[in-house]
């Protein structure tokens, strides 16, 4: 698992570095379970999403794109909750970003 760690630029005044970690990992479905059990404020789902990318999941198709699953600093889910539903679905591993 490869390790990046990115910080952010100060706009206008100097502040605080925040350092930003992406890592590339395999998502089992449980540790899928496990992110969308703290998904308070992502957008509503969609079914026919989710459907799609576990047919491709299931079937080897869905492809690496580099769009990572993020989460804030306190640990809640902001970008990928399709995908992680998908992994669920699927009852597959994938391989992702995750920042």
């Amino acid at each position: 698992m490869a390790t990046v760690q990115v910080r952010s630029a100060p706009r206008g005044r100097v502040r605080e570095e925040h350092p930003i970690e992406i890592t590339k990992e395999v998502i089992t479905p449980e540790m899928a379970k496990k992110l969308l059990e703290n998904n308070p404020n992502n957008r509503p789902v969609s079914r026919n999403t989710v459907k799609r990318y576990a047919r491709d999941m299931a079937a080897d198709r869905f492809e690496f794109t580099g769009d990572p699953i993020r989460t804030n600093g306190n640990g809640e889910l902001i970008d990928g909750q399709h995908r992680l539903m998908a992994i669920l679905m699927a009852n597959k591993p994938v391989e992702v970003l995750v920042m």
